[in-house]
């Protein structure tokens, strides 16, 4: 085993969407770290640093070349001896620091390491990375109260130390941070390279002098190509023999920055060091050395697209099984949920709501003019908790996607253990608010024609959950399915409103080709169900006085009373399926979406699949096309101006 930890000699290509084609964005960058040591990777924007890292850390496009970890070529199996700490925070706002750490333990440490071991692991790095403090304040999001920007870097390091890597990148650890935020994060990186030999790869943006001395060496890029790779205390000295003196008393940073932006001075840096090295082939061999690429293979490793972030090899083995991520996640998604589906201000509403609807209708009698209000009450209540679920699991998914994207990236759990995990912790929170908006309005209202009725009482609040699991899968499909929240939050409704035209309280003088749709839609399930168990032969109702009653008996004044089964039998509500059949087709409905958002994570939003690289090629080509027809019209009305003025 040589004295380096990391080594690489590489040329990278990512697809451009929007110009169709592969773009070079690393030419030939070469460099090596040692045991212990902090490596500089400084650059304008563009230069391609993020994409050293992505390509360190087994993201890429097409990738020529090698890296060596550890002295020996990198595998899928070496992955695992490299840490990659993003440049975005991406955390669970409700969690404190300590649980989410505790959580990363749990799925990234080895099965072997007892629970025990893996919390005093997380205690020790808490303490190691100065953040005792903070240890039991929640995350927090944007514009939200939680840990301050430095504590969140810290913590991104300490979930990726968890697995005490051997090789840890940082893709600008300092960024958002002031000057002593900044050298306080890298003085604490030093000590984990000191105490601990790790060795450290970060990129950095114009580093103060103090925190730019802190490193050990420094890879400098400019438009992809090296300008400098060496020790920092030669930088000075490179840059003299190159006829770019660094001014007395100035930042040696700074400086080659400067000299990077400028083209002239840019150019002459990239040429002078081209010189000293052997460039690497893009047909996919190597000019020296019989270098493999790599991922010790003759062939360049298929391109990814440049929009996706994460694309590490997909792996086979995972540090714990499946029951222990489902459990690690069940209990992750219950305390992060419960604050973000269940909050004070939704409470409040949802009594509110309860409460107006109730007095609205409060203790309604059983006649036959109060008929259309039950069936008002009943529609309005089942509308309401089926959007509301569906927009609660809506914006659970928008606020884990980037956390569960970056852990999927990184291989900590399966993608089902994940989502049945997720399905199960949140259903007992998404039941509590629509129960309780349901045990208002019921006990208020009277919709019912005994509320003393037990059976009854349980078996609408049944029909309720079973809207609202609807609800929920609903919106878990279109979170899954759509990337962007706003696409989501502007398709579902459609589908929602629709089911609600459909469901069986409208007019049903649809014309024929539109009928069908009533037989699909859930409302419309959960309406007749609601309406059998309610109206039936032990609901008595009183007739209209006077001869305005509906029924023929009650106007002939043969009876008084009529029965809640002549009242469906009247068909104003067009009942379509007995009770069983319409439970079951709620399931079904269930089962259906649920199997659906499974599907459109496990296959349609993951990184570089199949689906998404297809669709992207499509569209692609067909505005390339679109513009140069463009082009064409433009360029044919041109001609004819021209010809015309000169006639």
């Amino acid at each position: 085993m040589g004295e380096f930890a990391l080594e690489y000699s590489l040329s990278v290509e990512v697809f451009d969407a929007h110009q169709s084609q592969f773009k070079k964005v690393l030419h030939n960058v070469q460099g090596s770290v040692r045991r212990g040591e902090m490596l500089a990777v400084m650059g304008p924007s563009g230069s391609g640093k993020t994409t050293l890292l992505n390509t360190l850390a087994g993201n890429a496009g097409n990738v020529y070349g090698w890296i060596n970890i550890e002295g020996q070529r990198a595998t899928k199996q070496l992955q695992k001896h490299i840490g990659y700490v993003l440049q975005e925070d991406s955390f669970l706002a409700n969690l404190t620091l300590k649980e989410t750490l505790i959580f990363m333990a749990i799925v990234k440490m080895e099965r072997k390491i007892s629970f025990k071991d893996r919390k005093a692991r997380v205690d020790e790095l808490i303490k190691a990375l100065g953040l005792e403090v903070c240890c039991n304040t929640i995350m927090g999001g944007p514009g939200g109260r939680g840990l301050s920007g430095g504590e969140k870097k810290r913590a991104n390091i300490a979930c990726e130390m968890l697995a005490e890597p051997s090789i840890l990148l940082l893709d600008e650890p300092t960024s958002g941070l002031d000057s002593t935020y900044a050298f306080t994060m890298i003085k604490q990186l030093r000590n984990l390279c000191t105490k601990r030999g790790i060795s450290i790869v970060a990129s950095i943006h114009q580093p103060s002098s103090e925190l730019f001395n802190s490193f050990d060496s420094l890879l400098a890029l400019s438009l992809g190509r090296t300008v400098y790779s060496g020790p920092i205390n030669g930088l000075v000295g490179y840059l003299a023999n190159c006829g770019l003196p660094c001014p007395a008393y100035y930042n040696p940073a700074d400086h080659l920055m400067n000299k990077s932006v400028e083209e002239a001075s840019s150019s002459k840096l990239m040429k002078l060091w081209g010189e000293r090295q052997n460039p690497v082939n893009l047909n996919g061999s190597i000019v020296r050395n019989g270098f493999s690429d790599v991922f010790d293979s003759n062939q360049p490793v298929k391109h990814m697209s440049a929009t996706h972030k994460f694309n590490l090899c997909h792996r086979t083995h995972y540090p714990n099984s499946w029951f222990v991520q489902f459990a690690a996640i069940l209990w992750r998604t219950f305390k992060n949920s419960k604050t973000l589906i269940v909050s004070t201000h939704m409470i409040s509403t949802m009594i509110a709501i309860g409460f107006i609807l109730g007095v609205t209708y409060f203790r309604m009698p059983h006649t036959e003019a109060n008929v259309n209000d039950r069936y008002g009450i009943l529609f309005f209540l089942f509308i309401y908790v089926l959007f509301m679920s569906a927009f609660s699991n809506l914006i659970t998914f928008a606020a884990e996607r980037n956390v569960v994207d970056k852990e999927r990236a990184s291989g900590l759990y399966h993608i089902s253990a994940y989502y049945v995990a997720k399905s199960l912790a949140e259903l007992p929170i998404q039941f509590f608010l629509p129960s309780l908006f349901f045990n208002i309005c019921y006990w208020l209202s009277g919709v019912a024609w005994l509320p003393e009725d037990l059976g009854l009482y349980f078996a609408l609040w049944l029909v309720l959950l079973l809207l609202v699991t609807t609800g929920s899968s609903v919106g878990s499909f279109f979170g899954a399915y759509f990337i962007d929240t706003s696409i989501s939050i502007l398709y579902m409704p459609v589908l929602v409103l629709a089911w609600m035209l459909f469901g069986g309280f409208y007019s049903r003088n649809f014309p024929d080709w539109l009928n069908w749709l009533t037989y699909i839609s859930p409302v419309n399930y959960g309406f007749d169900a609601s309406l059998q168990l309610i109206f039936t032969e032990n609901m008595i109702i009183q007739c209209r006085p006077n001869n305005n009653s509906l029924f023929a008996d009650c106007n002939q004044g043969l009876v008084t009373n009529i029965t809640g089964l002549d009242v469906l039998a009247r068909g104003d509500i067009t009942i379509d399926f007995p009770l069983w059949l319409n439970i079951l087709l709620l399931l079904l409905t269930i089962v259906l979406f649920r199997l659906l958002a499974y599907l459109s994570i496990r296959f349609l939003n993951r990184p570089n699949n199949l689906i998404t690289r297809t669709k992207q090629k499509i569209t692609n080509i067909f505005w390339k096309q679109y513009n140069t027809l463009k082009e064409k019209l433009l360029h044919g009305c041109s001609r004819r101006y021209t010809y015309q003025t000169q006639v």
